[in-house]
């Protein structure tokens, strides 16, 4: 029986699936390094199995990393059309890579760079070696210093302490959560360090321009500060690939590269093992559903005793909300629980290198994607199976269940309550509105928007509170036939699609909950409870829609827990 059949294994994803691989490309998963501090790797390669050369992508973290994930993908399938082998990986502490432990983070940095150098010395063989490495990236490659057979480009690089300072700008501007105390650490947005993690960061330094750099090495500041906030600076969805800057960058490349040779014979690594609260968990690459859908399995090495499905918001990677998903699925596995974090198609490894923007991630395919995760559970173990979605995410499960429905559901901050997705795809659409809904209609800002409010969005968004206004004035019995027929929203409608049998936990923000409450929600509430279904509402006032704020990822992460495992 093949990989294809299983869902299981690793390997060269051959031409399963679009976005993942095209005709010229292939892909596969690996893990680097030893177990217990491995890091996820992605290696991108011409299907030929020639090169003229191996890129080492090192990527900036955070959520610059979640904005620039798009770029740095569109890069790697690039660079693989053009005759190049790539390595892009997550740094510890970020994305499905081991947590950052101990005080000194960014020498375990510059140890992941050492680490991530010598796997790539096994793919080239004899080929060179070069290094694109971004914003904070950048500062770790410089520090790291070691030469690289070929060019070395420092993309845009940000000192610690610059990254630091912006990072807490934005935090506090994004959202009126009030950040963790000083003393107990440094929170930006969704990501958390300690006093002596901060102190070591803040030693970070950046190139500057007229350093003086190892030889085959450059400085890359764009000169179109556009082109470079839309990198990484801007929230995901308003992200944008900079296809100009990334020919450049190989085009400099193939300068010092020779005509292409045969790779090095290289298998990837597919299953690692991480101790997680003293208890060993292992983490296998597999493949999902109809599609081949990248995911991460992770297993406890006990007895199974329930099974966990993520899926992430927005355009987010499979890791979830800067990586809440991947600590929320090592700790319930640590106590028992077999749980799966799953790529959607044009997302992820998934994504169209040609499209330059997040699409609308509220379709048809992104249902039965979700719908394909719950049922590759149910066909690893018979435990109940328990869905974990935020946002879009939350929607997708709860959508999903026309088809495939687990056994409870964790839904945060869902805001859309149609579910017919042509409802949303008409604001996406008009740009303007396109920029509340991906939002959410008439939630509040997330970390990454504090500081982009222009006169037309307040302008719009007062528009859309009246809206709201005359929403919620309008007669019952008319949102019902509305909402029947794809036009309105009634919370009704979407929460009845799942079995009787399916426990719903709804856990909103204030802005959210107000928005369930303007389109009747606790109407829809009474009708499905006498109905004898169990669903239970509760509203957090620390909760921000991203799940940024350190507060809120620390109250949703005990949540998933409890849901899966128990107190």
């Amino acid at each position: 029986m093949s990989d294809s059949d299983t869902g299981a294994g690793v390997g060269p994803v051959g031409d399963r699936d679009e976005g993942m691989d095209t005709m010229s490309t292939v892909g596969e998963p690996t893990w680097i390094g030893r177990p217990g501090r491995a890091l996820a790797g992605w290696v991108e390669m011409p299907s030929s199995r020639r090169a003229r050369g191996v890129v080492i992508l090192a990527p900036t973290m955070g959520r610059e990393g979640v904005s620039s994930y798009r770029s740095l993908r569109a890069l790697a399938v690039r660079l693989a059309e053009r005759g190049f082998a790539s390595v892009r990986f997550d740094w510890r502490g970020d994305g499905n890579s081991a947590s950052a432990e101990g005080a000194d983070v960014v020498a375990g940095w510059v140890e992941d760079l050492d680490v991530v150098h010598d796997e790539v010395l096994r793919i080239a063989g004899e080929l060179p070696v070069h290094l694109v490495a971004l914003r904070l990236g950048a500062s770790i490659a410089h520090r790291w210093g070691r030469p690289v057979s070929g060019r070395t480009i420092l993309w845009e690089p940000i000192s610690g302490r610059a990254y630091l300072r912006l990072h807490q700008k934005l935090r506090v501007l994004g959202t009126d959560i009030p950040v963790m105390p000083q003393e107990s650490g440094t929170e930006l947005s969704g990501s958390f360090f300690t006093p002596a993690q901060v102190q070591h960061l803040k030693g970070l330094a950046a190139p500057k321009p007229a350093a003086r750099l190892q030889d085959r090495a450059s400085l890359r500041v764009e000169e179109d500060r556009d082109t470079a906030e839309h990198l990484y600076f801007a929230a995901p969805r308003y992200a944008r690939i900079p296809y100009a800057a990334i020919d450049a960058i190989i085009d400099d490349l193939e300068e010092a590269s020779p005509t292409a040779s045969p790779l090095a014979a290289w298998h990837g690594v597919s299953t690692t093992a991480f101790t997680v609260d003293d208890a060993a968990v292992t983490e296998t690459f597999v493949r999902v559903g109809p599609h081949a859908l990248h995911a991460i399995e992770t297993r406890p090495t006990g007895e199974v005793l329930q099974a966990c499905a993520f899926t992430s918001a927005g355009g987010e990677p499979l890791d979830g909300p800067t990586g809440l998903w991947t600590q929320a699925a090592r700790r319930a596995a640590a106590r028992g629980a077999l749980c799966l974090r799953s790529e959607r198609r044009g997302l992820g490894v998934h994504l169209d290198p040609a499209v330059p923007v997040e699409p609308n991630p509220y379709t048809l395919a992104a249902v039965e994607d979700a719908a394909a995760s719950i049922q590759h559970l149910r066909s690893r173990t018979d435990r109940p199976v328990v869905a974990v979605g935020l946002c879009v995410g939350a929607w997708l499960f709860l959508r999903a269940c026309a088809t495939a429905a687990p056994d409870r559901i964790l839904a945060f901050d869902n805001i859309v309550w149609q579910p017919d997705p042509r409802f949303v795809e008409r604001y996406f659409k008009e740009p303007l509105l396109r920029r509340f809904l991906t939002e959410s209609p008439g939630v509040g800002d997330d970390a990454d928007e504090g500081i982009r409010a222009p006169g037309a969005r307040t302008r719009i968004k007062e528009a859309l509170k009246r809206g709201r206004e005359v929403s919620r004035r309008r007669p019952l019995p008319v949102r019902r036939v509305l909402a029947r027929r794809g036009l309105a929203e009634y919370p009704y409608e979407l929460l009845s699609l799942a079995p009787r049998t399916t426990r719903i936990d709804l856990q909103f923000g204030a802005a959210a909950a107000r928005h369930f409450d303007d389109v009747h929600g606790q109407e829809s509430l009474a009708r499905l409870r006498a109905e004898g279904r169990p669903i239970d509402v509760a509203q957090w006032d620390d909760l921000d829609h991203a799940l940024l704020a350190e507060t809120a990822r620390r109250r949703s992460l005990e949540s998933v827990v409890r849901a899966v495992t128990g107190p």
